[in-house]
């Protein structure tokens, strides 16, 4: 099977505003905590004739309440994606265009389609519960450029349909990830999260298509 780069790419930026293995589902109020952050994903493919070497993609994140926005680069072309139910978009500034698709087919975290950041934010020791029910070690405590962690690994940890080990730092305060290791005899993906800043005012702007974009209706995500 082919490994999902684009797909993959996407569904690591997103992690951390995915509560898709969370129980809770809190009620958004008006007043969302929001969350902002940069990230880094290192992906190289070694799938026979798809290997590539590595490529890596850099991101903007904004999230507030169910709402995302990513900012990012496909080569040198600037894209945004949005996912603002029920719909999603993948905008080209430099065009002005761009593409709407259901939000239930953008790729989440990669294990599902829903953002809880509200459960995220308030409830960090769901998600360490979470991880260990899906079988990942806690391999103790440490410290990441000063910031104290948990260090979670797993042999087994499914990723968009492929088997990868996985290790991951999160921060012992609220179990954002900091780093996150995945290899496979088929691909290997490093992440690094940083810049965390929470209970920004976001304008609800930053998360609607500006006017004056041609918009087409997609039934999937472009990828």
């Amino acid at each position: 099977m082919k490994f999902p780069l684009r797909r993959a790419a996407a569904a690591l930026l997103l992690l951390p505003c995915n509560g898709s293995t969370l129980a809770a589902k809190p009620v958004v109020k008006p007043n969302a905590a929001t969350l902002s952050f940069n990230v880094t994903a290192r992906i190289a493919v070694k799938d026979g004739p798809s290997s590539s070497p590595e490529q890596t993609v850099n991101a903007k994140v904004y999230a507030s309440g169910n709402r995302v926005r990513l900012e990012s680069k496909l080569g040198a072309t600037p894209v945004v994606f949005l996912y603002a139910p029920p719909y999603a978009y993948k905008l080209l500034p430099t065009s002005k265009t761009g593409v709407r698709f259901p939000a239930s087919a953008m790729p989440v975290g990669g294990s599902g389609t829903s953002f809880n950041l509200q459960a995220m934010l308030r409830n960090p020791a769901a998600l360490r519960a979470s991880m260990q029910k899906r079988g990942a070690r806690n391999l103790g405590k440490a410290q990441m450029s000063g910031v104290p962690v948990d260090i979670y690994a797993a042999n087994s940890f499914l990723f968009l349909g492929q088997t990868f080990k996985a290790k991951t730092w999160l921060r012992h305060s609220d179990a954002l990830p900091l780093r996150l290791e995945l290899t496979s005899p088929k691909a290997s993906v490093i992440v690094s999260w940083r810049n965390y800043q929470r209970n920004q005012v976001l304008p609800k702007t930053l998360f609607a298509v500006p006017a004056g974009y041609s918009v087409r209706s997609r039934a999937q995500s472009p990828g």
